[in-house]
């Protein structure tokens, strides 16, 4: 039998590939008590790794966390932690077919939210690598027309390593799709310093308890999020952290941990929060630093986004 050793951008272990299924273990911080910091998912960076690029294929049976692991078989990690529930519908949609929402950026940037392919979302539709490569393909589109839309020469977006976007000189931007639907953002350099948007299915309730084990600082927990359900908060405050890490990393060229910024203010009105920093991460960006961080919702999904100006 022939072995591959995976390891991920990051370090993360992964278990070899073996006839075909990809199985990769993370050892997280309250999940395994032996585990070592530099074993847990250290940073947004993993996380996103993980979602899209490392764990590959879940078996159906498989689908929350076991006491001692996150174990992965046969489907993206993603579509196992952050599926709507289909019996109930979150408060936030409030049960009625919505049309998609602009994401809450400045008129200086363009941007799209779009549905991808029927085909590629639908029950025994494509299979899963098929699916990601048209989620991937979708987001890469959306992000050449607005390119095109800001008169950009060149319209192709580079891929890195890690499967983060390469844009073209002189243009920032930020893309994240779900299973059903991907969005971008895009502005010219000297607009904008900085993007990040976030796209996520309401999570369910074993999503849930892995957001709330490994994203949470101990005070998000016990977070008033007004009439927002446990669910719908713990998916916009993963959402959050997702966006602002996007807009952030890039900028700084610092690897945040998920504990190293926190939710201080919702204001369920202006539909924004506020989140601060809680570490050094350049002479700009140091502990205090306030971020607003714009949301939305609508068709059982959450939309976050952060940009930061001159």
């Amino acid at each position: 039998m022939k072995v591959t050793h995976i390891v991920s951008p990051d370090s993360v272990p992964v278990l070899p590939l073996r006839n075909g299924i990809r199985r990769a273990f993370v050892a997280a911080r309250i999940l395994s008590v032996r585990a070592s910091r530099r074993q847990c998912i250290r940073s947004f960076r993993h996380l996103e790794w993980a979602f899209s690029s490392g764990f590959k294929r879940v078996f159906p049976a498989v689908s929350r966390c076991v006491p001692t692991a996150f174990h992965f078989f046969h489907a993206p990690a993603r579509d196992i932690l952050f599926r709507p529930s289909p019996p109930r519908r979150p408060a936030m949609t409030d049960g009625r077919i919505e049309p998609l929402p602009a994401l809450p950026l400045s008129a200086r940037l363009a941007q799209r939210l779009a549905w991808i392919t029927p085909g590629a979302t639908a029950p025994g539709g494509l299979p899963p690598g098929q699916r990601r490569q048209a989620e991937f393909q979708a987001g890469r589109r959306l992000a050449a027309q607005l390119l095109a839309s800001l008169d950009a020469p060149v319209t192709q977006v580079g891929v890195a390593e890690d499967r983060s976007p390469i844009w073209p000189d002189g243009f920032v931007g930020s893309i994240s799709h779900s299973r059903r639907l991907v969005g971008v953002a895009v502005a010219r350099r000297r607009d904008v310093r900085a993007i990040g948007i976030d796209i996520e299915a309401i999570a369910d309730a074993s999503a849930v308890e892995a957001i709330e084990s490994i994203c949470m600082r101990p005070e998000e927990r016990h977070f008033d999020a007004g009439a927002l359900t446990r669910a719908e908060f713990a998916t916009l405050l993963f959402s959050a952290k997702e966006a602002f890490y996007k807009c952030m990393q890039p900028l700084t060229r610092v690897a945040f941990d998920f504990p190293d910024v926190t939710i201080t203010r919702i204001d369920p009105a202006a539909q924004r929060l506020e989140l601060r920093l809680l570490r050094a991460a350049t002479a700009e960006f140091g502990p205090g630093h306030l971020f607003q961080c714009g949301y939305r919702s609508a068709q059982g999904h959450v939309y976050t986004a952060l940009e930061i100006g001159h």
